[in-house]
């Protein structure tokens, strides 16, 4: 079981099965040319170890970095993993 602030992060596929969701939702609200520039994160327990799979899934458009975030060489491992994405 996961939820923000457990430290135990989701798997890549239950994000994105999460986000396509709320990104239906957007749509069905704001039609599909608003919600193709809206952004989805994924905030939950980031790591440079999961960072790859979860920007790899197409409904996943970024990360909120919680906890990793107070760390600054945990956190620079995280960014650095994630530049290498691109």
């Amino acid at each position: 079981m996961w939820a923000i602030g457990t430290g135990t992060a989701a798997s890549p596929d239950d994000a994105e099965d999460v986000n396509r969701f709320i990104r239906n939702e957007l749509g069905s609200i704001f039609g599909a040319e608003g919600v193709s520039k809206t952004p989805i994160l994924y905030g939950g327990s980031v790591t440079e170890n999961n960072i790859g799979d979860f920007l790899g899934k197409p409904n996943v458009n970024g990360a909120l970095i919680g906890g990793a975030s107070l760390n600054s060489e945990g956190f620079t491992e995280i960014l650095r993993a994630a530049s290498n994405l691109s």
